[in-house]
């Protein structure tokens, strides 16, 4: 969801509009006009058939899809991953919450791009918690090619490296590095990284890179572990 809002973002930047038809299926359509996909086409000025749903307050269980200018624009996504993430590992989720904060403070410098977006949500079922921040920007190869990316999946690599930053500024370079090491560590799930034509994937037992058929024009970070079962809202 977030990186189909990157795009037409980006479409929308170019002077055009959409007109969206809501999906066939009644649970797909109801979800995505409960995370607001609504009100951003309309913010863009693109018009839809989303239908309007009644809301329940469901706390930190659900950030609903939200564009991030600022590391202000992330705190909600922070709050709620270390709400759900503190009662497993309180220092993994303090410093994912940091890391995200970097993460939206960010966006707009690595990408190139006006805003990023993110979203998350809790499955109290499975007790899985996801998340996802997305851009159509430049892609990670274009910010860390004078860092030595040679390719995307090099880009990957050197994103993942704590310490190295495109700004070259001294104690930055640590949100990506510290998402993966509290995800996919210390709160035992996985993390996956999307630029260009190469998709990583990130777990405690080591990273896999493979090449998709159609590169993205961005990046996408997307992340999810497991913590407590049961509604827990904060």
């Amino acid at each position: 969801m977030t990186t189909l809002a990157a795009v037409i973002d980006a479409f929308c930047r170019t002077g055009r509009t959409l007109h969206v038809i809501a999906p066939a299926d009644y649970g797909a359509y109801n979800y995505l006009a409960r995370v607001h996909f609504s009100h951003f086409l309309e913010e863009l000025g693109c018009t839809h058939t989303l239908p309007s749903v009644r809301e329940n307050d469901l706390g930190h269980d659900l950030v609903p899809l939200t564009r991030v200018v600022s590391g202000n624009d992330a705190n909600a996504l922070g709050a709620a991953a270390l709400n759900f993430a503190g009662a497993y590992d309180e220092g993994a989720a303090q410093a994912l919450c940091r890391a995200i904060g970097e993460a939206g403070e960010n966006v707009s410098f690595h990408s190139g791009s006006p805003a990023g977006f993110i979203a998350a949500q809790r499955f109290p079922a499975n007790g899985h918690f996801e998340f996802a921040v997305a851009d159509a920007g430049y892609g990670l190869l274009h910010t860390l090619h004078a860092h030595g990316a040679r390719n995307h999946a090099s880009a990957i690599e050197l994103a993942l490296t704590e310490g190295v930053s495109a700004t070259g500024e001294a104690n930055r370079g640590f949100g990506l590095s510290s998402i993966e090491a509290s995800v996919a560590n210390a709160l035992s799930g996985s993390l996956s990284l999307l630029t260009g034509d190469t998709l990583t994937h990130a777990t405690a037992s080591g990273r896999r890179a493979r090449t998709i058929d159609f590169p993205y024009q961005g990046t996408v970070v997307y992340a999810r572990f497991r913590g407590q079962r049961g509604r827990r809202r904060g």
